[in-house]
């Protein structure tokens, strides 16, 4: 991400941020302001048409206004991916509305219609990207200094005070919020490469579950292979496995849930678990602060002496009776007989 653009260097990113932008808060957003805008202004020139006091400038600025609405409504029709640059054109635009108020326009009414165009423009910087937010701040400071400058006949030194110090304070808070709003989005898709690619990154079994601590719980994120893990339980539903493996399996005669959620910040390599019988290797991987995600990988069985023996011996029975009887059919149904033991033994051994 650049540092002053705040736009990210990978462009299929950056396109991706500007699709999701687009579809949840810029489209209906601008929308919403477009027809706003569009009532405000044609109600105000329909008034000032039957009452015949606006002046050939304010009528040229008011229909102006409204018919570059209706083309902006064509082009967001057929583009909406156009709306990003529609929106600093229209936004720049409303800083011409100053020349609707003249010297015959009460104060308070001045005041109050100023502060709702002014509204409607933070909302305009906030929906765009913060290179865009900046063209629209300083171009509108400009205008309505400019124009101030001409319906006075002086510079207010006070008023370009305060509005350098105001535009400086709008850049920086831009700034932070696109900042934040691009951070969110690249988490976003960090949970979405976990959900659909941990199972292809990981070949071993494996699942993730994610702890709450405010709420104490455990509760399955995603899976693969989850039936390889011991003790799994085919009558019950993945979430309850997952909490019944992390409860069931021991280490250091301690749960496995237990450690993980005490020690996980010095989980490091491979940790060996027991559960029942069986011993095996687990690799623990926990990323998170307020909601952990807990990654448990399969590892290994440990090979004990006795695994280590006895399918040697059962292997050296069969291959001396196919080597002593091949030629004899009732030794040839001993064989598999011998075989499907072999296969069964191992399937018990697993278990």
């Amino acid at each position: 991400m650049n540092k002053f653009t705040l736009k990210f260097d990978d462009q299929i990113l950056e396109e991706q941020y500007q699709q999701v932008k687009l579809r949840k808060i810029r489209k209906p957003i601008y929308l919403g302001l477009l027809v706003l805008c569009f009532c405000m202004i044609s109600s105000n020139a329909i008034i000032n048409l039957i009452t015949q006091q606006q002046t050939l400038l304010k009528t040229y600025i008011n229909y102006s206004y409204l018919i570059f609405m209706v083309f902006q409504a064509i082009i967001v029709y057929r583009k909406p991916a156009l709306i990003k640059y529609l929106l600093i054109i229209s936004n720049i635009a409303t800083g011409l509305l100053q020349f609707n108020f003249n010297d015959q326009t009460p104060a308070q009414i001045y005041y109050a219609q100023s502060s709702s165009f002014t509204q409607l423009q933070a909302v305009a910087y906030f929906i765009s990207d913060f290179q865009d937010g900046v063209i629209q701040v300083l171009a509108l400071l400009f205008i309505r200094l400019i124009i101030t400058s001409i319906k006075i006949d002086d510079v207010d030194l006070q008023t370009v005070l305060i509005g350098i110090a105001s535009t400086l304070f709008i850049l920086i808070t831009l700034y932070v919020n696109d900042q934040n709003s691009r951070k969110e989005f690249l988490s976003s898709i960090s949970e979405d490469l976990w959900d659909h690619s941990l199972s292809i990154l990981i070949k071993k079994p494996h699942f993730r579950v994610q702890y709450n601590k405010e709420y104490m719980k455990i509760d399955l994120i995603s899976s693969h292979q989850l039936y390889d893990f011991p003790g799994y339980d085919e009558n019950i539903c993945q979430g309850c496995n997952s909490r019944q493996i992390l409860h069931s399996y021991k280490y250091n005669k301690q749960n496995l849930s237990d450690f993980v959620l005490e020690q996980q910040q010095t989980i490091q390599n491979s940790i060996k678990v027991e559960y029942k019988h069986h011993s095996f290797y687990l690799r623990i991987v926990c990323v998170g602060i307020k909601n952990q995600n807990i990654i448990v990988i399969f590892e290994k069985r440990k090979e004990d002496t006795y695994g280590q023996i006895v399918p040697k011996k059962m292997r050296n029975l069969i291959f001396q009776q196919i080597k002593l009887n091949h030629n004899n059919k009732d030794q040839f149904i001993k064989y598999y007989l011998i075989k499907d033991y072999y296969h069964y033994y191992q399937l018990i051994r697993c278990n």
